[in-house]
């Protein structure tokens, strides 16, 4: 009788501690990889009066990693000239911190995480600090979701300004 108490302990505490690993590997294998090169499609996408030279980047670049994930943007500002930038995240939810030089004092704080219906959240907050000392801060949320095939990302993004609140949905293609 012991030494069926003793096995029955012995495999109830190997299928305990166990149970903690194939859920964890259970859940690295389904998280989506948003890792490519994506092509804005601005037919598909819905930029709500937002100018589309602004709205959005016009290619996307994701390097995902187990604890963190690279995003490169290739961009146009107001005046259409090209710009890139690029940003590097941890899952832990720690914010990064970024001071961009620029003829004003600009911070950017942004934290990113991947929800639990699968989608890619990043939170920013800007502060601005114009040359004569005035401060502006806005904050924008986007939230990228993949196709069934992976081959389509879509990104929502609502951006809230001192004067208003824009909202943009930009469809990408995956760059074969």
């Amino acid at each position: 009788m012991k030494i069926i108490t003793k096995s029955i302990k012995t495999l109830l505490t190997g299928f305990l501690i166990g149970i903690p690993v194939l859920s964890a590997t259970a859940q690295s294998a389904k998280r989506p990889d948003f890792s490519g090169t994506w092509l804005l499609d601005t037919a598909a996408s819905q930029f709500n009066g937002v100018p589309a030279v602004s709205a959005a980047a016009t290619e996307l670049s994701f390097e995902q990693h187990d604890t963190n994930i690279a995003l490169a943007k290739l961009a146009k500002g107001p005046d259409g000239a090209p710009f890139y930038f690029r940003d590097t995240l941890g899952f832990d939810g720690k914010p990064s911190v970024k001071i961009i030089p620029n003829t004003a004092k600009y911070t950017k704080t942004t934290t990113v995480k991947l929800s639990d219906n699968d989608k890619l959240v990043f939170s920013a907050i800007y502060k601005l600090i114009g040359a004569d000392g005035n401060e502006q801060t806005y904050a924008s949320k986007e939230i990228y979701s993949l196709s069934p095939d992976n081959n389509t990302l879509t990104l929502e993004r609502t951006s809230i300004l001192p004067d208003r609140t824009e909202r943009i949905t930009a469809v990408y293609h995956k760059k074969k």
